[in-house]
C-alpha cells in the first residue's frame, strides 16, 4: 500500500481515525448486549464514517430500541471522530445549562 492509506490511522476506503479523540458517553445507554439490526446499523455507519453524512434522524414508534441503534453507532463511529458528547433529551436541563457543559467540554470559550 502506498500513500495514505498505508497510515496506520487510516482504515480502509480512506476513513482516517481520530488523532487525539475525546469521548463524554454521558448517560449513554450500554450497548454490550446489543443484537441484530446488522443491515440497519451496516447503513448508518457508510452514510456517518465513508459518506460523511452530518445528520441521521432515526424515527419510528417507541420501544423498537432507535436509542439502542443510536448509541451502537455512536460507539463504533467514536474513533472517527475527535469529539463525542452523548446526551439525554429526556428530563435533560435548560438549554443554556446543556451548552455550557457542551462548551466546556469542546474547549469553547465565550
Amino acid at each position: 500500500m502506498h500513500g495514505r492509506d498505508a497510515s496506520p490511522d487510516h482504515q480502509p476506503g480512506g476513513v482516517r481515525l481520530a488523532a487525539q479523540p475525546r469521548h463524554d458517553w454521558g448517560d449513554a445507554p450500554d450497548v454490550a448486549g446489543f443484537l441484530g439490526r446488522t443491515h440497519e446499523l451496516a447503513t448508518l455507519k457508510r452514510w456517518v464514517i465513508d459518506d460523511h453524512c452530518r445528520l441521521v434522524a432515526l424515527l419510528d414508534m417507541g420501544g423498537i430500541g432507535k436509542t439502542m441503534l443510536a448509541a451502537r453507532l455512536a460507539q463504533d463511529a467514536a474513533p472517527y471522530f475527535e469529539r463525542v458528547y452523548w446526551r439525554t433529551v429526556r428530563d435533560a436541563p435548560r438549554l443554556s445549562e446543556g451548552l455550557l457543559g457542551l462548551s466546556a467540554f469542546c474547549q469553547i470559550s465565550s
